[in-house]
């Protein structure tokens, strides 16, 4: 069973609202998104997680505050847990996918750990490649591309970094997209993974690393200085160095940014005060993520609709955060051209064009799920005392992976025209707190 995370939430101020006279009410679903920080296991329903944690007669405490790392860590221990079953894992991929589908997301890079499956499937190779499979296949099911970032933990020895960093290269054109850098920056600096960085860059993977969340624009700088970063994992920090928010705005390095996460673990005081905008407005590429939704509440949908009333972002100024992280390298050429023509048509107050038909399954592709309510978009952040956090191109099947889905116990997943059916109206249905905005 699993204990229910803080609910102490701050409201959006309507203070930057615009006048009724100017007002276009938008559908924040139907904006394509890209979105480039959301850690995998993180990204468990609710309602998954007490499904699966009651299976495994295991309890997965949710943090009750957010001032002490360990109350972390013994959430993300027990989520391993109930995990630790393969078909969990799929679950959770499967269902995280959907749910990024019926955010409006066309691109999703998930923070991925090999690591912690090694005991499940063998090996660090054969647990990313049964991860890797696993996202190609719900990818297609649902719509949206999707990329894996291998997770480097800061707090591990360099040698398992390079490790990792290796089964990242090998993966290259095979759905992994990038190497990351996760866990508190504070006594953990960046520089000890050079090495490891350097392999991923040579093999053409991105390097995309923590920095400037729970330590200063030092760790920024040594990010873009020592690893190469062409993105960096929140960054939100760097609003406290003029010269450093111009390098980052002159070199496009995006800021992969996280409002509530933010907000909870005290690194901005409220949501009122996030530098998001000032950041934007001095011409630093940000998108807009979601982190770790199993513990701070919202999705990124809900967080594109905290952002508007709270920091009084344009309709302009979150198209860009949407449509940014999707033309940064890691998508491919079909999420960056139809998310622009949609994007465009989203700001004109048009419907956008219908997405194409699903591409042909294979044979025997189709797949059954156990159906769950999804995480709701509704839910906005509290705001307890401060702590530190630990914490897309998929390859077709190769070598050991899932088992078929049509092998899962569950309800039969609808047939392709009924999936199409749904992100259609997944489209076209609106929710006044998290899925219109006015701009």
């Amino acid at each position: 069973m699993t204990t229910p995370p803080p609910a102490d939430a701050p409201r959006a101020s309507s203070a930057s609202a615009p006048s009724p006279a100017d007002a276009v009410v938008r559908d924040l679903r139907a904006l394509p998104k890209g979105h480039l920080h959301l850690h995998m296991e993180a990204a468990i329903r609710p309602d998954s997680l007490a499904d699966m944690a009651a299976a495994s007669g295991v309890i997965v405490p949710m943090p009750t505050s957010f001032g002490d790392f360990s109350e972390f860590s013994a959430t993300y221990q027990g989520m391993l847990v109930v995990l630790a079953e393969s078909e969990n894992l799929f679950r959770l991929i499967d269902e995280a996918i959907e749910d990024c589908a019926d955010e409006g997301v066309a691109y999703v890079e998930f923070g991925a750990s090999p690591q912690f499956y090694v005991a499940t499937f063998g090996s660090l190779d054969a647990s990313l490649r049964a991860m890797l499979a696993a996202c190609a296949e719900s990818g297609e099911r649902w719509g949206v591309e999707v990329g894996l970032m291998i997770t480097v933990d800061r707090t591990e020895s360099v040698e398992a970094a390079n490790e990792l960093a290796h089964l990242a290269a090998a993966y290259a054109d095979r759905g992994v997209v990038s190497l990351g850098l996760a866990n508190d920056e504070r006594g953990n600096p960046a520089a000890r993974y050079e090495e490891a960085f350097r392999i991923a860059k040579h093999a053409g993977l991105l390097s995309t690393p923590h920095a400037g969340e729970l330590a200063g624009p030092d760790q920024i700088e040594e990010a873009l200085d020592v690893l190469g970063a062409d993105r960096v994992l929140h960054g939100v920090t760097a609003v406290q160095s003029e010269p450093l928010m111009a390098r980052l705005a002159a070199e496009g390095v995006c800021l992969d940014v996280c409002l509530t996460s933010n907000v909870l673990l005290s690194v901005i005081p409220t949501i009122e005060d996030h530098p998001l905008k000032r950041l934007v407005e001095a011409g630093v590429r940000c998108s807009i993520n979601a982190d770790d939704p199993i513990l701070f509440g919202p999705g990124v949908l809900a967080e594109y609709a905290l952002a508007r009333p709270t920091l009084g972002l344009s309709a302009e100024q979150l198209a860009a955060r949407a449509l940014s992280p999707v033309a940064c390298p890691g998508a491919s050429a079909e999420p960056k051209a139809r998310p622009a023509a949609e994007t465009a048509a989203w700001l004109a107050g048009c419907r956008p064009p219908p997405p194409p038909p699903p591409r042909r399954r294979r044979p025997g592709g189709s797949s059954s799920r156990t159906p769950t309510s999804r995480r709701s978009t509704t839910t906005t952040p509290s705001t307890p005392a401060g702590t530190s956090s630990s914490t897309g191109h998929a390859s077709s099947r190769s070598g050991p992976g899932p088992p078929p889905r049509g092998a899962r116990p569950g309800s039969p997943h609808p047939g392709r025209s009924s999936v199409r059916q749904r992100r259609l109206q997944r489209r076209s249905r609106s929710s006044a707190s998290t899925a219109g905005v006015t701009c």
